[in-house]
């Protein structure tokens, strides 16, 4: 297929949203992605809140099923909630997140780990994915498609966190949490449900488009 195919960096895949990384790259990696996971189990695909970001993740789960490969979506998350469920859920083959992490607003990517929460890079199957969409060689779509199961991890993401903190050491202090209009405003208070701590929030809203309200 057509693409740009300097999107494929060492350990991830980043570009600009709707011009390098379109919905249609994100089909093709969901696609190749569910050729080279060597085990079987279903994908865990998360997203984060750029405006764009489900558009990409509904692609790349259409790719993945296409192949036959089953999906747990577990919405919006941050890219380390990803990592941990697919180390914790033994029973899936890996996990990908649609996000470009630090970069401005209009750029998007796809990162992705293997089974155990492997990290793949280039040096470790994310140049094989990229050669299936240089070459459009894809195995045939699956007799049977994928099914896409909705998953929720946010109880079992906190209770992990909790194991490296002594809740009897900390203070009742009164904090801000500020998270940038960022995925944290969306996952901290479900930890901060079960801190002892008094939190107020500040700019906890999702801005896609990175504004600050």
């Amino acid at each position: 297929m057509n693409f740009v195919e300097s999107i494929f960096k060492a350990y991830d895949v980043r570009g600009i949203s709707g011009e390098e990384l379109t919905d249609e790259v994100a089909r093709a990696y969901g696609r190749a992605a569910a050729d080279c996971l060597p085990h079987k189990g279903p994908v865990i695909v998360g997203r984060d809140m750029r405006v764009d970001s489900e558009s990409l993740a509904a692609a790349v789960i259409d790719g993945l099923t296409q192949q036959g490969r089953d999906v747990w979506d577990i919405g919006l998350v941050t890219t380390d909630m990803v990592y941990f469920a697919a180390g914790k859920f033994a029973e899936t083959a890996g996990g990908i997140m649609v996000t470009a992490s630090h970069n401005p607003g209009k750029y998007n990517g796809i990162k992705m780990v293997g089974h155990g929460s492997v990290p793949m890079g280039a040096a470790n199957g994310l140049l094989d994915i990229k050669q299936k969409l240089v070459d459009d060689d894809f195995a045939p779509p699956a007799p049977n498609r994928g099914q896409v199961t909705k998953k929720t991890i946010h109880d079992d993401w906190v209770d992990q966190i909790l194991t490296f903190m002594n809740l009897d050491a900390l203070k009742p202090y009164h904090i801000a949490v500020d998270a940038g209009n960022g995925m944290g405003g969306a996952i901290f208070p479900h930890l901060g449900a079960r801190l002892p701590l008094r939190w107020r929030k500040c700019t906890l809203s999702l801005t896609g488009r990175f504004l600050i309200t």
